[in-house]
């Protein structure tokens, strides 16, 4: 897989490898949108998907939504090999209530902070920006999140440039998005870095 670069220079490359870290009171919207949206991107060159999607959590199992609803995650933390970092496009961490308890554990920020360092790009959606500051990632960067959680951010995290008037904030290989639909809107511009943006308007 092409580390670097796009679809667009690499038109034969192998779908992109996609990981999302989930966690119990998720808002399933951010995990729902962005990964149907990359799940729907085909590539042109080759008319096969453009990547392929994996959603993981602190274990197996069922991971619970503020809504209700109920994702089944086929591996752990524990079940992602160091070596598979190496071939990881993008890293995403959602978001929702439960970042606040993600923010709090050293297991899953210990997780973050190695896939974070391989992967092309690292990704928050709404709240899961707080997860990335407690990872470190966003030290000294600019950053955006649902905007409730911005004063908590500019307290808990000093060194984060916090921008909550944004609907996602690109720092480097660092992508943070605000609201729950603002987690779309981001996920549209990846696709839009890749494919192109006549793709993306499409799956719009």
């Amino acid at each position: 897989m092409t580390r670097t670069g796009s679809n667009i220079r690499n038109p034969a490359s192998a779908p992109r490898r996609v990981m999302m870290l989930v966690y119990d009171a998720a808002q399933v919207l951010d995990i729902a949108g962005p990964v149907q949206l990359l799940s729907s991107a085909i590539n042109p060159a080759t008319g096969a998907p453009a990547y392929e999607v994996e959603l993981v959590s602190e274990e197996r199992g069922p991971v619970s939504t503020t809504c209700g609803l109920v994702f089944r995650v086929e591996r752990s933390i524990a079940d992602v090999a160091p070596a598979e970092f190496a071939s990881l496009d993008t890293f995403m961490v959602t978001g929702g209530e439960g970042s606040r308890a993600a923010m709090e554990n050293e297991r899953l920020l210990a997780f973050v902070r190695n896939a974070a360092f391989s992967a092309r790009r690292v990704v928050s959606i709404c709240t899961g920006s707080v997860v990335l500051a407690a990872a470190g990632l966003l030290d000294r960067r600019r950053a955006t999140t649902h905007w409730a959680y911005a004063p908590i951010m500019r307290k808990r995290f000093p060194k984060v440039v916090v921008e909550e008037d944004a609907i996602y904030i690109r720092d480097g290989k660092i992508w943070t998005s605000a609201g729950v639909t603002a987690g779309m809107d981001l996920a549209l511009a990846l696709i839009e870095e890749d494919l192109g943006r006549e793709i993306a308007l499409t799956l719009a």
